[in-house]
C-alpha cells in the first residue's frame, strides 16, 4: 500500500509484509533495514551478499552527518555524540572522540585514543596523534608523529617526530625522528633528520641540521636556550 492515502507521485511495491526485494538475473537483493535509514547511513552488503543501509562507521564509504562530520573507515568516529565539523578517515581514526570540533584525522589509528573536548587538531599518517589526550591545535604529519602528545600548539612533521612528547608545548619538529625524545620541553625548534633527538625536558632550544645536537641532552650539557647549527 502507498505510504499514505493522499500521497502522489509515489511507486509502491508490495506492502509492510515484504522483507526483501529481489531482482533475478542480476542476483541483487535489497533486504529489510530493520527500520528507516538515518542521516549518514550508506548502502552496504552483508556476508550473505544482501544489501541494506547501515552507518558508515561499520565499514561503509565516506559519509557526512548533520553536524558536518565526515567519516570513512571501520570505527572512524564511532563514538561521536556532539562533535562538529570533524573529518575522520581511516580504520579507527578518531574512534574515541565524542565531542570537540574542527579536528581532521586521516590515516589508520590517527587520533584513535584522543580524548573528547579537543579541537583544531590535524593528524595525518598511521597512528599520528594516537594518544593525543586533550591536546588541541596540534599539527602532526607522518607515521607515528606525536603518538604520546597530550599538549597543545605543537607542529611535528616527519615519521616518528615528537613521538615521546607529552606535555611540551609550542614545539616545531621537522624531519624524521626530530625531537623524538622530548617529553616536557617547550618552545623548541628542531629542523633536520634526528635534530634534537636527545632533548627531553629543556626548552627554547634551536637545532638545525642533520642530527644537530643528536647526542646531546641540552638540559644536562647546554642548559636552556641551546643553539646547535650544522650536521
Amino acid at each position: 500500500a502507498a505510504s499514505s492515502a493522499t500521497v502522489t507521485n509515489e511507486i509502491t511495491l508490495g506492502d509492510a509484509n515484504i522483507t526483501k526485494f529481489r531482482v533475478p538475473g542480476i542476483n541483487f537483493i535489497l533486504k529489510d533495514n530493520g527500520g528507516t535509514p538515518t542521516d549518514g547511513h550508506v548502502l552496504t552488503v552483508d556476508a550473505n551478499g544482501e544489501a541494506g543501509f547501515a552507518a558508515a562507521a561499520g565499514g561503509g564509504g565516506l559519509s557526512s552527518d548533520s553536524s558536518n562530520n565526515t567519516l570513512g573507515g571501520t570505527n572512524a568516529g564511532d563514538s561521536i555524540t556532539s562533535a562538529t565539523d570533524c573529518t575522520f578517515i581511516g580504520k579507527d581514526a578518531g574512534t574515541d572522540i565524542t565531542d570537540g570540533q574542527f579536528n581532521t584525522f586521516i590515516g589508520s589509528k590517527a587520533g584513535s585514543n584522543t580524548n573528547s573536548g579537543t579541537y583544531a587538531n590535524v593528524f595525518i599518517g598511521y597512528q599520528a596523534g594516537n594518544n593525543n589526550g586533550n591536546g588541541h591545535q596540534n599539527t602532526f604529519i607522518g607515521n607515528n608523529t606525536g603518538v604520546n602528545n597530550a599538549a597543545w600548539s605543537n607542529v611535528f612533521i616527519g615519521n616518528d617526530s615528537g613521538d615521546a612528547n607529552n606535555s611540551g608545548t609550542m614545539n616545531v619538529f621537522l624531519g624524521r625522528g626530530s625531537g623524538g625524545a622530548n617529553t616536557t620541553g617547550s618552545y623548541n625548534t628542531c629542523l633536520g633528520k634526528d635534530a634534537g633527538k636527545s632533548l627531553t625536558t629543556s626548552s627554547y632550544g634551536v637545532y638545525i641540521g642533520y642530527e644537530a645536537g643528536k647526542t646531546y641532552s641540552s638540559e644536562n650539557q647546554f642548559g636552556a636556550s641551546a643553539v646547535c647549527i650544522g650536521a
